[in-house]
Parts: C-alpha cells; structure tokens; sequence
C-alpha cells in the first residue's frame, strides 16, 4: 500500500489549519450583532464546515492506521441489511427474520483475534444509564442468539440501549481491516397510519429505530443502501433514499434479493428497473442474493475452504457481482490504489472553495487554500524531504573537511547520496 507523500501530507495538513481559521471567522460573525440577518446562512456555513473537518480527520486517520474504515449499511425494514451484512462477514452472526424490526440498534462488528480460543466472541452492550462488562461466547450461534434475544426484547418502553459492539475472529473475504454496522431498518415516515397492517402488527418504536441508524449514517466513512427487487419503487424506500442518501454519499447501491428476478431479467435489467425509481448511478450498483451467497458460504465452510480468499463464481448472476462490490468496498477505502486518496483530497479542496467563493459574494471572508509559504513540492516530493536532504549534505560536508583527504572523494560521497535519493 503506498503512503502518501509529502506534498499530500502538507496539503491536508494546510486544509486543517484553513478550516480552524474560518470557523473562528464564522463564531465571531455569528455572534455579531451586524450579521443577524445572515445568522441562519452563517450556522449553517459553520456546522459544514466543521462536518468537512470531521470527515477530513476521519480520512487521514485511516491512512495513518489509526483506526479502520467504517462501512454503514442502511434501508428501509426487511431489505435484507443483515443478511448481506453475515455474508460480508462470512459469519451467520446478525439475526434474520422477514419480520420488521429484527435489527432494533446500531450494531458494530469487526475482527479482532480476543486470544480466548474457548471464547473467542466479545459482545460489548452500550446503555444510557449503566455499564455492564461485555458478553464472552464461543460460537457464531451463541452470539447469534444473544443478539435476536436482546431486539426481542426491545421496544420503546426499553430504550436504553444505544449501541452494540461486536468483535470476533470473522473470515470476511472482503478483508479483516474494516469495520461494518448494521442499522435499524427506517420507517421514513415513523407513524403508524403510513404503515401496512403487517407493520401495524409489530411493536416497534419506529421513531427511536430511525434516530438511531440516522445517527450511524453521519459517522461512517461508507455507506451501502440496501433496496429489494421484491419491493421495487416502494414509496417510503424511495423518499428515505432520495431524502437522506442520495447526493449526500457517494453510496454503494445494493439491490438484494436478486433470485426473485423475472426470467428474462439479467443484472443490467435488474438495475435500469430500479434507476428507474432512485434514479440509481449504474456503477455504483450491484444486483446480488444474500440469502444465496450465505448458502455458498456455509458450504464452503463445510469443505473447509479458506473464507478470506472467496471468489464467487461468474457465472451465476445473483453471486457473481459480489466480487465487484469487494472492489468498490476496497476502492472506496483507499486501501486498493493510492489514486483515490488524492482524489478525496481534490474533491475537499473543490467543496471549500465552492463555500469560500459564497461567502465572498456575501461579503463574509473565508481563508483560501494557497499555502501561504509556497514551499510545497519544491523538488516533486515535499518539503520534508528538501530539508531532509540539506541536514544530510551538511553533515557530509562537515566530514568531508575533518575526516576525507581531498576534495574529489568529497564529491564523490555526495554523488552516492544522491542517487540513493534519486534526484
């Protein structure tokens, strides 16, 4: 994996620094007396502001493995979230049921080797008004069973849970360095006269259910949106999309259930129907069967084949786009090609300055991106490394003149420097 260079570090670390001073310049105007006319324009500008600044830190905490990225799968109820979520993970660990309301909370899970081989499950349970010390299981049904029992026994009269954290050795063949949530189903609309008798039927507290995994949706770094092809155009899917996903992520768009196809319905069939509604991006949409694609997995399992290398066969149209939402997930990441991670850094750039060149015409000034110093890149590779090059000439200078006999070996040793550096 290459790091990024210096210039790359140097400009998002100018970025940061940018953002600190027009936040300063936003609360001062804010608090103006002479901008209470601009008072709703500015808050907004600022909590944009600071949401571009938290999304920066997020990215650049990824690239210095400080922390793993963050997959966010969202929907409306009974889209198959958990499903594909067990198969992402390689693991029937999240509960599945066509009854709403089986997924009630955030629920996080990732891999991580606990070094408790007759335990190796760790689920950690987050409430508003108590600690409790996590749960130890051994199996992927233990957790499994943990998990249904507690939305079981969730509803809005028991509302203190806030979060699930699970962590075990997962075989994901999307690899073991992200972490993914699962989220509650949302009732965009949250009132039981929008829902069918079916909805009607389960007691659920469907306005907790989507405050919750809206507040998921604002703290990760990638967002899947599940949609079924057995609910195609469905009116509350449609608006939760374009409301709160659409033109506000870069989403991955995965249409589930794609064993319930039309016969003569091939994947691109499958995904201009549903464009035809969500106004879909076409490459940024995969049409698989989670249901299918678990199947695969238990018996691959059963053969004793290794998960975390798992290809699924092509020529089986509802496993097969699996393999290519593994390289939308790598390539979102920035974990697959160095090139997406300058082009993050350039779209930020593009959205501050668009903000930047708003607030001018409104008379408010926002600093620009210019490195004030303009020393980036002086040699095609930072300043760090110009600075880096000078200390070492120096040093050999000072040992040319008290250890080396001549000028000509002098010269010498600073040659080999510096093709070693390549300059």
């Amino acid at each position: 994996m290459k790091k990024l260079n210096s210039s790359q570090k140097q400009r998002l670390k100018y970025l940061h620094l940018a953002e600190k001073k027009a936040l300063k310049i936003q609360s001062k105007l804010i608090n103006d007396p002479v901008y209470d006319d601009e008072k709703t324009y500015l808050e907004n500008l600022k909590a944009y502001l600071e949401n571009m600044q938290e999304s920066q830190k997020r990215f650049i905490d990824i690239q210095n493995g400080k922390r793993n990225p963050i997959v966010g799968v969202f929907g409306c109820p009974s889209k198959g979230k958990s499903t594909l979520i067990n198969v992402l993970l390689g693991a029937e660990i999240l509960p599945m049921s066509v009854n709403v309301g089986t997924t009630r909370f955030g629920t996080e899970l990732s891999y991580t080797n606990t070094g408790k081989k007759e335990e190796p499950y760790k689920v950690k349970i987050s409430y508003i008004n108590k600690v409790k010390p996590p749960l130890r299981l051994k199996t992927e049904e233990d957790v499994n069973y943990q998990l249904g029992f507690i939305s079981e026994n969730a509803n809005e009269k028991n509302p203190d849970i806030t979060k699930i954290v699970v962590e075990g050795p997962f075989k994901s063949f999307i690899g073991n360095d992200i972490v993914f949530i699962d989220t509650p189903g949302v009732e965009i609309y949250a009132s039981k006269k929008d829902l069918s008798e079916d909805d009607n039927n389960v007691e659920n507290d469907f306005v907790g259910d989507r405050e919750r995994a809206l507040a998921v949706l604002s703290n990760v770094d990638i967002v899947i949106y599940c949609m079924s092809l057995k609910c195609t155009g469905e009116r509350k899917d449609v608006d939760f999309y374009k409301k709160y996903i659409k033109d506000k992520f870069e989403t991955i768009n995965v249409i589930t259930a794609s064993d319930k196809r039309e016969e003569e319905q091939d994947n691109k069939k499958i995904k201009l129907a549903m464009m035809k509604y969500y106004e879909l991006v076409i490459e940024r949409t995969v049409a698989v069967s989670p249901f299918e694609a678990l199947e695969f997995i238990k018996e691959q399992k059963k053969k004793n084949k290794n998960i975390a290398k798992l290809r699924f066969s092509e020529k089986d149209e509802n496993l097969t786009e699996f393999n290519d939402l593994k390289d939308k997930i790598r390539a979102r990441v920035g974990r697959k090609d160095s090139d997406f991670r300058e082009e993050r850094i350039v779209q930020f750039e593009e959205l501050y300055n668009i903000i930047r060149d708003d607030a001018q015409k409104r008379k408010i000034e926002l600093p620009d991106l210019k490195n004030p110093k303009g020393f980036i890149s002086i040699f095609g590779r930072g300043v760090a490394t110009f600075f880096k090059i000078v200390i070492i000439l120096a040093i050999i200078a000072i040992v040319g003149i008290f250890v080396l006999d001549n000028l000509e070996n002098l010269k010498f040793w600073i040659n080999k420097i510096l093709d070693f550096l390549n300059l």
